[in-house]
């Protein structure tokens, strides 16, 4: 397994407890307490102008609104100050912040978009520990999130934009503004690389897209492309199948980069053609994409589709730092460890260790 890459480390210490009350649970409320929501957060002109509004995640894995920021929990050099950023809400993020807000530390988790990430899309997930029937991704990810909250997590839909060492802790830049914390967990995980050709940025949406994830059925009965020759493109040709979609998969190489299990299934389906050695080196249409050439091993051909899924790659999606950042860790898919729920959640918990470690030494 490689190894996630850290931006600063160090030897595990003992976690300590910050000084203080306990984890806040519920938006405005304490632990046990049932008092008033607090008041919307207002800072003084000169302060960061961010008027942050806490969410919670909903069960079907995306953030609803909940209640308006609780009072600052702790104030660092007279600004808002959190222990422990998590940017991220996969299965990484998740973990860490279960972890941190576990051990006490004052955890916000970050993320922009869907609490569960592309985890919670992704089906069926049957390589997960603990699961022996297989767990729904939305599922698993919504009790990672259930989880992380029960013990005091924040939820926050914000892009972290880049992290800045500041005296006495991180700047986290937004879009809106700033917050300030003591140390962070980076689980943003990957995008998806393009194919590198004329047009294809036209197509986005439009006929192409990276993955069909929770949308396909949509497909139902219609002929749709995969590429790529990895398990995330086998294993969204095999949905799109199941879903009813006739499927052909090109991949450039000799044979496709699977478990032999997900090999077999890909072989089996009646609905799924497999083109190895081939190549797509066009895209056709005019305002959305209509069909794509391709170059096999019998030349070069033409064939239309109903739509195209690029799954050729994956690279680290990142905000900008400095590797050498004090308090700074990155986890799972982002720090390019292999791209398994199981193996991003542990790799959630373990930079969490290291963000507690380096939190307990300040």
């Amino acid at each position: 397994m490689p190894r996630e890459r850290v931006a600063h480390g160090g030897p595990r210490a003992r976690e300590r407890r910050p000084r203080g009350p306990g984890p806040l649970v519920g938006a405005g409320r304490r632990r046990g307490g049932g008092g008033p929501r607090a008041p919307p957060l207002r800072l003084a002109r000169g302060q960061e102008p961010l008027g942050l509004l806490l969410l919670d995640p909903h069960p079907g894995g995306h953030l609803r609104a909940g209640a308006q920021a609780p009072p600052p929990p702790r104030r660092l050099g007279g600004r808002v100050s959190w222990d422990c950023v998590v940017v991220g809400a996969g299965p990484a993020g998740l973990s860490a912040a279960f972890y941190l807000a576990r051990a006490g530390w004052k955890t916000l988790v970050l993320e922009s978009g869907r609490v569960g990430g592309r985890a919670a899309g992704l089906g069926r997930i049957t390589n997960h520990p603990a699961f022996p029937e297989g767990v729904d991704g939305a599922e698993l990810t919504r009790r990672l999130a259930r989880q992380a909250r029960r013990h005091g997590a924040k939820f926050a839909v914000r892009a972290v934009e880049a992290l800045e060492a500041a005296p006495g802790g991180l700047r986290v830049v937004l879009a809106d503004g700033t917050l300030r914390a003591r140390a962070a967990v980076v689980a943003t995980g990957t995008d998806f690389l393009p194919l590198g050709l004329p047009f294809e940025e036209r197509f986005r949406g439009r006929g192409l897209a990276n993955a069909p994830f929770a949308d396909a059925a949509r497909w139902r009965g219609r002929s749709v492309a995969v590429v790529g020759g990895g398990e995330t493109a086998a294993h969204q040709a095999v949905r799109l199948a199941d879903a009813g979609a006739r499927v052909r998969l090109f991949l450039r190489g000799p044979a496709l980069k699977v478990v032999a299990p997900l090999a077999r299934a890909v072989s089996r389906h009646r609905a799924v053609a497999l083109h190895v050695r081939t190549e797509v080196t066009g895209l056709l249409g005019e305002s959305r994409l209509r069909a794509v050439t391709l170059k096999g091993p019998s030349g070069e051909r033409r064939e239309d589709v109903d739509a195209l899924f690029v799954l050729v790659g994956q690279r680290p999606r990142l905000p900008r730092f400095d590797l050498g950042t004090p308090g700074v860790y990155v986890a799972g898919d982002a720090a390019g460890a292999p791209r398994q729920t199981s193996v991003a959640s542990g790799s959630g918990v373990a930079r969490a260790m290291d963000a507690a470690a380096f939190l307990g030494r300040l």
